[in-house]
């Protein structure tokens, strides 16, 4: 029990510092660094096991989920003022959980992810992706024994 509180302070902080940062502003060389190859190695240690992670993302109104299905739609046009810090924010936090899980739950949220950092790279992304991405990992969450 206490891995996973210590696991929720560690996730409320890093969403917490991504929500908290200027906009999201990244800059291409910030995007270049956080290979997905990188972040899976980085995954050997998951502090999350696949049931956890998808409660993480899927658990609660104020869920992770619930914030990309909501973002989703800003990325099929280029982003301006109003629409980078939500985009940018989806990204961060998906992100911010990478770390935290499996290379198998992985597998699932860097196609979660790969649309908004397209439309954060100028790329106009189609929001359908992000959904066919999610629906995915919700399978794969009902297999692992995730009943949220």
């Amino acid at each position: 029990m206490r891995k996973y509180f210590a696991a929720t302070a560690v996730l409320t902080s890093a969403l917490l510092l991504a929500a908290c940062s200027d906009n999201g502003a990244t800059t291409t060389d910030d995007a270049a660094t956080a290979s997905p190859s990188t972040t899976a190695s980085e995954t050997s240690s998951a502090v999350y096991d696949t049931v956890g992670a998808c409660r993480t993302f899927f658990y609660g109104e104020g869920s992770l989920n619930s914030y990309i299905q909501t973002a989703a739609p800003l990325v099929s046009a280029p982003l301006d003022e109003t629409t980078t810090g939500p985009v940018t924010s989806a990204s961060q936090r998906i992100a911010a959980l990478i770390p935290l899980v499996d290379e198998e739950t992985v597998a699932y949220l860097e196609p979660i992810k790969l649309p908004f950092d397209q439309a954060i790279e100028g790329t106009v992304a189609d929001p359908a992706d992000v959904t066919t991405a999610v629906d995915e990992y919700a399978a794969a969450c009902e297999t692992a024994g995730y009943t949220g």
